[in-house]
């Protein structure tokens, strides 16, 4: 037997026949010397599955590469192999692109880096695409990637063109005039196209007559009440309040320079001259209200406040005094929530129905309507919990005296309305539900005397 496997080796030997497995061996150990001639090896992890890696150069030749660029490209190698290949497919195409305008542009080390990441990204091929990279690895990948990008450098490093150097122009010296106007309050196009509308013609060419109508008002805001006027400006906006800053702190200013104003500065000036007449004729009517109503209560009219600025109220009109103190709330935030509670009830009525009843009001009432409904909120402040003078609530009082009912009456025609509508939704006991309110209002007034009945009391 043994003779006989003697004599098929010898004759497989003398046909030159290799045998299959002593071939699979000589091709394994050319594939590894082929990698580490490349300088990509692979390894044995302890799971048994194959590793692929690169040769780390020493730390010198590492330490002369740009420190930034390494670190990004380590970073985003945590990522896994697909990383990896998508650098080297860039890489690739960026050096193909280079080569055609010149093929000797890269030297013996760069085309032996372009082939060892090549390499790599062959070995890496059945890797998953999310495959972790050994440390080491990532360093020598990056390394072989600066190696490649320093044969381009027009791709990486462009030339910086230098920059012509702006003729210096002499600086242009501002006006007085110019640099007084950068304080002026911001003007809104609609303020300027109503200016324009009104007449831009026209206030050039009364011009001194403007400048006759700021000196006055000039005067005037000298010796107006601090505090009325910062309560009426409070309630007007921050434009008005610029306004009146600019007029009064700048005023000497303005009138020093007048003639040399243009049309903007002309426009700018009219609207504060504007806004000022507006404040001043406030403060004036809050003065003659507020003395009325001390009058009317045999004091000293002293301490006028924004609460009063609305329509002229004479001390002979407050005929009932005591009643229209006590519709009045007793501070700011009450004020502040009856008007809601009324302005929510007028919201819920149809407009005809709003119309209707104003129509019955009396003479001054519409007035008060808007003065309430409209105006009062606004010039409530920044102090709700401050108590209503006695003049305050006189005053408010005369006006809610005069409306209270119509607004009353506005909720109950709308009630009845949507009740013969068929809208109003009716309790099986025979209440009412307004807004998804109970029958308590039956028990509370007399179990069942007002079965069957809509009960409205709270509704104004």
């Amino acid at each position: 037997m043994a003779d006989v496997i003697a004599e098929g080796k010898r004759k497989t030997e003398e046909h030159g026949e290799v045998p299959a497995s002593k071939k699979a061996k000589e091709t394994d150990s050319g594939s590894e010397m082929e990698a580490q001639e490349n300088g990509v090896e692979n390894e044995d992890k302890e799971n048994g599955v194959e590793a692929v890696t690169l040769d780390l150069p020493d730390d010198d030749t590492i330490n002369s590469m740009p420190e930034e660029n390494m670190k990004k490209t380590i970073e985003l190698l945590k990522k896994g192999k697909f990383v990896a290949d998508k650098y080297v497919e860039a890489l690739t195409r960026a050096c193909d692109v280079v080569a055609n305008k010149n093929p000797d542009v890269f030297t013996e080390d760069q085309q032996t880096s372009q082939q060892t990441l090549e390499a790599f990204k062959e070995k890496m091929t059945d890797k998953k695409r999310n495959e972790d990279l050994e440390e080491d690895t990532k360093k020598a990948f990056a390394y072989h990637i600066e190696v490649c990008k320093a044969a381009m450098p027009e791709l990486f490093n462009p030339p910086v063109e230098e920059k012509e150097v702006a003729e210096e122009k002499p600086a242009v010296e501002e006006t007085p005039v110019e640099a007084l106007f950068k304080k002026a309050p911001a003007v809104t196009l609609d303020a300027v196209y109503q200016v324009v509308n009104t007449g831009l013609t026209k206030l050039t060419r009364e011009k001194k007559q403007l400048s006759d109508e700021l000196r006055q008002l000039h005067e005037k805001m000298e010796i107006a009440d601090e505090s009325l006027r910062h309560q009426i400006l409070e309630s007007m906006g921050a434009g008005a309040s610029g306004c009146w800053r600019f007029l009064q702190v700048h005023g000497g200013e303005i009138f020093e320079h007048y003639s040399k104003l243009g049309k903007s500065e002309l426009v700018i000036l009219s609207l504060c001259r504007d806004v000022v007449s507006e404040v001043i004729e406030k403060i004036i009517l809050c003065r003659r209200n507020w003395t009325a109503a001390a009058s009317a209560l045999n004091k000293y009219p002293d301490g006028a406040t924004s609460l009063v600025c609305g329509p002229v109220i004479t001390a002979e009109q407050y005929t009932n005094k005591d009643l229209m103190i006590s519709l009045a709330p007793e501070n700011r935030a009450s004020l502040q929530q009856l008007i809601s509670g009324w302005k929510r009830k007028v919201d819920s009525s149809d407009k005809f129905i709003i119309d209707y009843q104003k129509s019955l009001l009396p003479e001054g009432g519409e007035a008060s309507y808007e003065f309430i409904m409209k105006e009062l909120a606004g010039k409530i402040g920044r102090m709700p919990t401050k108590s209503l003078a006695v003049e305050e609530k006189l005053y408010i009082g005369y006006h809610l005296s005069l409306i209270k009912g119509c607004v009353g009456k506005m909720m109950e025609l709308t009630i009845a309305r949507k009740c013969l509508e068929g809208k109003y939704k009716i309790s099986q006991s025979g209440g009412d539900f307004r807004g998804g309110r109970d029958d308590r209002n039956r028990n509370r007034y007399g179990g069942g005397k007002n079965r069957g009945r809509f009960d409205h009391r709270g509704s104004y």
